[in-house]
């Protein structure tokens, strides 16, 4: 049995008392109001870091909820999966209608970007935070060496126009479409064996990155596919839009599937802070598209650069 407590703490002890009855914390389900407003604000610097470079403002989400909101990476994951799954997608479909998808390349891909998922979410379920920390870190720094590469590195020699794939308007060319597709100019068809290394390593590291770090890494992968595989610049665009969407789906399944039996959280949780940070991320995206559009090219890139820099160096400097 116990010993009876005469006292609690020692003479002298500071003591803080909380009125809880006049604690006027204003609360949304379990979540502070304030913390929401937090996270409304979050949403709206991440679209707009995104019109600065395409893709690139998930990172500022996922930093910030580190350093500032101190959520743990377990928690991160799934919300950004989600509002990635939501902005991409409504994005991806505009560009399906366009056209400017390239429909047989992403289906080669998705193999890849399924196992890089798979992969990727296990090593980084058992990475400690800090060290996923370090890893966004040095992404930072690799998408803020793109960006000054974009600005002030050799553009290309040649200009690759956009390939328009237009849905089929009758059944006739549907049909005459998948007979070309299947063999009837072989003779053009890609290399097999090139296609293959080409489609592994531009679908598996999207989804390493996504597994890993919870970012779809479309900064590098555009660049990657318009630099290194030479696709054009607006068919580079949506194929990775694209790829993301799938990587996302992917992650969404397997972290709520995994999060839910570990006990990590409760699905309703990153469900809330998606539905905080998406459409906050669409209004940033709007004034982004408002007053940024018309400032040069080279500045919106360098602007961008100095927000990785800046990522960079609070995840290593301030965890």
């Amino acid at each position: 049995m116990a010993p009876p407590v005469d006292h609690i703490g020692k003479a002298g002890d500071k003591v803080t008392l909380t009125d809880l009855e006049h604690d006027t914390g204003f609360m949304i389900g379990s979540f502070k109001l304030d913390a929401m407003f937090g996270l409304t604000l979050l949403g709206l610097l991440g679209g707009l870091v995104g019109s600065l470079m395409p893709m690139g403002g998930s990172i500022v989400v996922i930093t910030a909820m580190m350093l500032l909101f101190g959520y743990g990476l377990y928690l991160i994951r799934p919300v950004i999966y989600l509002s990635n799954l939501v902005t991409y997608g409504i994005q991806a479909r505009h560009m399906l209608n366009k056209g400017l998808v390239m429909r047989s390349r992403i289906l080669g891909l998705t193999p890849w970007i399924i196992f890089g998922v798979l992969i990727g979410f296990f090593i980084g379920h058992n990475l400690h935070d800090h060290l996923v920390g370090y890893l966004l870190g040095l992404y930072a720094l690799i998408m803020a060496a793109i960006a000054l590469y974009e600005v002030f590195g050799p553009k290309p020699t040649t200009r690759i126009q956009p390939l328009i794939e237009a849905a089929p308007t009758n059944k006739d060319e549907e049909i005459s479409r998948f007979v070309e597709r299947v063999g009837l100019h072989a003779e053009q068809r890609p290399d097999p064996n090139r296609l293959l290394v080409e489609n592994a390593s531009m679908g598996t590291p999207v989804g390493l990155l996504t597994g890993i770090l919870g970012i779809g890494g479309g900064v590098t992968e555009a660049f990657y596919q318009r630099r290194f595989v030479g696709i054009a610049s607006a068919n580079a665009l949506a194929n990775t839009v694209v790829m993301v969407v799938v990587a996302s789906f992917i992650s969404v399944l397997v972290s709520f599937f995994y999060g839910n039996l570990v006990g990590a959280f409760t699905w309703q949780t990153p469900l809330t802070l998606a539905m905080i940070l998406v459409p906050a991320s669409f209004g940033g995206a709007l004034i982004g598209a408002k007053y940024l559009q018309d400032l040069d090219i080279r500045l919106k890139r360098s602007l961008f650069a100095l927000v990785m820099l800046g990522i960079a160096l609070a995840m290593f400097f301030a965890q």
